[in-house]
């Protein structure tokens, strides 16, 4: 996460640098968000979501009492 703020603060420099009335971060924030959305719960949310509730309910079974 540091290095994509680092780079995304570098890019933002370099573009205004070009054009100074360009918000990079408004742009690229959409793609941004749905790049971290398939990384956290991948394509199919549902089935993650549930393969990670029944890994918890796994560990508190495991986990001493």
């Amino acid at each position: 996460m540091g290095l994509y703020a680092k780079t995304l603060a570098n890019l933002e420099g370099v573009a205004r640098g070009f054009d100074p009335e360009v918000n990079l971060l408004n742009q690229i924030k959409p793609l941004m968000t749905d790049l971290f959305r398939r990384q956290l719960f991948g394509d199919r949310p549902v089935e993650t979501l549930l393969r990670t509730a029944l890994d918890i309910k796994s560990l508190y079974l495991r986990s001493p009492q």
